[in-house]
């Protein structure tokens, strides 16, 4: 029932168009319709020339986000490298506070002996002194 209806409804292009007899293929508008057909064709026509500006811009958008990614990737890659090594100088550095500290108890070591060692020498001199006068 509704396909009968459908096609015996008739269509508003068909109520506006005008043909001429003697041509069949030419169609005749009146000319506020005419206006309305040029000026759809003309927004039209600007429109897929925007659409074609637009895909151009998210292409290039796009790219763009891509190398954004690509150097932001790089350098979380370098800091990655930069917290190693300074994992490695901070490794280094207690290494070599241990081996200061070490040799700094090594070294007041040595001043003592060599302080004790001097002084058993004075005492020394001093004791041989003393029994040569007595």
């Amino acid at each position: 029932m509704l396909c009968i209806i459908a096609l015996t409804y008739k269509a508003s292009s068909q109520s506006v168009t005008v043909t001429n007899k003697s041509q069949d293929s030419v169609v005749v508008l009146p000319k506020r319709i005419a206006l309305r057909v040029i000026e759809d064709l003309y927004h039209y026509d600007n429109l897929k020339d925007k659409y074609k500006i637009l895909q151009s811009n998210d292409s290039i958008n796009n790219l763009r986000l891509i190398l954004k990614d690509a150097v932001i990737y790089q350098y979380k890659e370098q800091s990655v490298n930069y917290q190693s090594e300074i994992s490695a100088y901070k490794y280094d550095q207690l290494i070599l506070n241990t081996k200061n500290m070490f040799y700094e108890r090594a070294l007041k070591r040595q001043k003592v002996k060599t302080t004790l060692s001097q002084i058993g020498a004075i005492v020394g001199i001093v004791t041989a002194l003393v029994l040569i006068k007595h």
